[in-house]
């Protein structure tokens, strides 16, 4: 294949994933954390604080933040209202909604995603490149397809969150470091280190790499020969210096980020809230656990609110009081296999038969078949650091919400997947190229729901609350697809709505009230009024968002008369209290009622594409 079709391959992927982002980011409304990025976001800016929203660094939602600066946005300091404690106050969202109008504040929200999509178009390059250079120019191209296909990247890479973007990102940083163990130099460390402290500054999780690293680079001199040159004492000392450069590079990249705030604050100094690094809680006075010890004494090299935010995240993990769901099971705490469960519901068929080829071939090579061993430079720094996320997410079992946690190491995944359709066989490259069009094929089928994507084993998003919910199917996302089936179907009256959501639904324009909830501690179900009622797939399955827990559940026990995306669901109550019965006629029906309902909206939603476009460019 010519380097100019690959070009032009390369570029019609970026151009068909960053219009479908870019679509799926105008049609879906704000998702739970998004109001509250976008306003810590500004704060940033504006006011140079990092404490708002700190359980996460703030790259992205800096990045968010900046058209709607430049916007018409009304922005002020009215939203800074840190929470003691841990001070990310998602309730700030709420503020900034009604200030800018309620529902006109949606365009705002649109305009900053738009500017994180380049983000996520970094990860295709990135696997592009990564995939090329260990298999050749067509695994590239089919590691670029799958990641530019992918439904949970399509569906919160459109979001202002981290997770896509620090898998892009973590995907570079450790790109950066394999060419620097196949050619160390200077320049490569260097550049090494600056994707480190990208990767730093998209997500906490990647403070891994800080250990990862130094433990690959002594495995690769485990590995080679001795007697060469690079095993050579003046070799090693140089190579030490050069991936602590790449350290301090990275360091230096997060405190220039955050303005060198605070930066070199002793250990002993901070008051942590978390057990782990404060001890005991309801101890009198500042809590830390290193206080009068020579550890105490530690200047540390990053930035005051990045520290805090560790802690902060590590609060959650050690307390959080909300149950956790799986496969209709809930309980307080989680699963060691949640993570492992939800890559087997929500990753595509196609790209589980792609890892497991690579697996397969790479597991031959280890034996001795077609050809020797892999090297370390060439496995290792693709699969080390994610499989050290996957197994640090998955033994934090204080809580199981959100499957999220382990997008970053989707980037690696693929690439190690894509080594299939470099293999001899013509039989598994077909098998490889197949796969490549499943995954696509079951993308595009469920576009833009990328959000609630579950494969086909699970029974697809329509089976999606047998299996998980929370923000892997239900995150607020599908509230202007509820505003555009009531303004389709005004005679569904009256309406009452029970939704997960970022934005309150009379911000939207859903003047509707709460359903009725279960009545007793049994749950027994309440006399519904004739009418029509929207109920989320969390509050389906018992989730407790600011309701009691099962206070809807009894829905479940009622036909839906239609759905909108694939987190509400609609039911229609008659003058009779019998539960209606499932009828063919009544499924073909809420059929109609859904595709009505999707035209409509995107008919409006293209408008707004085309009057925010024109305004963007004027």
């Amino acid at each position: 294949m010519s380097q100019r079709v690959q070009l032009s391959v390369v570029a019609a992927l970026l151009g068909v994933q960053g219009g479908m982002l870019a679509f799926s980011a105008n049609v879906h409304s704000p998702t739970l954390l998004e109001p509250a990025q976008l306003v810590s976001g500004i704060a940033v800016w504006k006011y140079g604080r990092f404490d708002l929203f700190n359980v996460n660094p703030p790259l992205v939602r800096m990045i968010a933040a900046l058209p709607v600066l430049a916007s018409d946005a009304v922005v002020d300091d009215l939203w800074y209202t840190p929470r003691q404690g841990v001070p990310y106050a998602p309730t700030i969202g709420n503020d900034f909604i009604r200030a800018n109008g309620g529902w006109r504040s949606i365009r705002y929200f649109t305009l900053a995603r738009w500017a994180c999509i380049p983000l996520v178009l970094i990860g295709g390059l990135v696997c592009y490149l990564w995939a090329a250079e260990l298999h050749g120019a067509l695994a590239g191209l089919v590691a670029m397809t799958l990641w530019s296909f992918d439904p949970n990247i399509l569906g919160h890479g459109s979001l202002i969150t981290n997770d896509i973007p620090a898998a892009a990102l973590g995907l570079l940083a450790s790109y950066a470091l394999w060419r620097w163990l196949t050619v160390r130099t200077w320049s490569r460390a260097v550049a090494a280190g600056l994707a480190l402290g990208c990767a730093l500054l998209a997500k906490l999780t990647w403070l891994v790499l800080l250990v990862v690293w130094p433990a690959l680079w002594i495995c690769s001199r485990v590995r080679e020969p001795r007697g060469t040159r690079r095993s050579t004492d003046p070799w090693v000392r140089v190579e030490v210096a050069q991936l602590a450069a790449a350290a301090v590079t990275a360091l230096y990249l997060v405190n220039v980020c955050y303005g060198f705030d605070r930066t070199g604050t002793r250990l002993g100094e901070f008051d942590f809230v978390s057990e782990a690094l404060g001890g005991e809680a309801g101890s009198a006075g500042p809590r830390n656990r290193f206080s009068g010890s020579c550890l105490g004494m530690l200047p540390l090299p990053l930035p005051k609110p990045y520290v805090a935010g560790v802690d902060a995240q590590r609060t959650d993990f050690e307390h959080y009081h909300s149950p956790s769901y799986l496969r209709g099971e809930w309980k307080q705490g989680g699963w060691w296999h949640y993570y492992a469960y939800g890559l087997l519901v929500k990753m595509p068929h196609g790209t589980q038969t792609l890892v497991f080829l690579a697996a397969l071939l790479s597991l031959g090579k280890a034996l001795g078949h077609h050809g020797a061993r892999p090297g370390t430079r060439g496995l290792l720094p693709l699969l080390a650091p994610a499989a050290v996320v996957f197994a640090l997410v998955s033994s934090q079992t204080a809580f199981n919400h959100h499957i999220r946690y382990v997008w970053p190491c989707l980037g690696m995944f693929i690439v190690f997947g894509a080594s299939a359709a470099a293999s001899r066989s013509r039989r598994v490259r077909a098998v490889a190229f197949s796969s490549v069009l499943l995954t696509a094929a079951s993308s595009l089928a469920e576009f833009p729901h990328g959000i609630s994507y579950f494969n086909e084993f699970a029974g697809g998003p329509g089976a999606a609350g047998d299996h998980l919910i929370h923000s892997n199917v239900d995150w607020g996302q599908d509230l202007l697809y509820l505003k555009a089936w009531c303004d389709a179907n005004a005679y569904a009256r009256p309406l009452f709505v029970a939704c997960v959501s970022a934005m309150p639904p009379a911000d939207a324009g859903l003047l509707f009230p709460e359903p009725p909830r279960s009545v007793g501690d049994q749950g027994n179900p309440p006399e519904l009024a004739p009418g029509w009622y929207a109920v989320s797939v969390n509050y389906l399955r018992g989730a407790a968002w600011g309701t009691p827990h099962g206070a809807y559940e009894y829905f479940r026990e009622r036909q839906p008369f239609a759905r909108v995306g694939y987190s509400i669901y609609l039911y229609h109550v008659s003058q009779s209290t019998t539960p209606e019965l499932t009828t063919s006629a009544h499924k073909h029906r809420a059929a109609a009622q859904s595709l009505t309902c999707y035209s409509v909206f995107v008919a409006n939603r293209l408008s707004m594409g085309q009057i925010l476009l024109y305004s963007c460019f004027t």
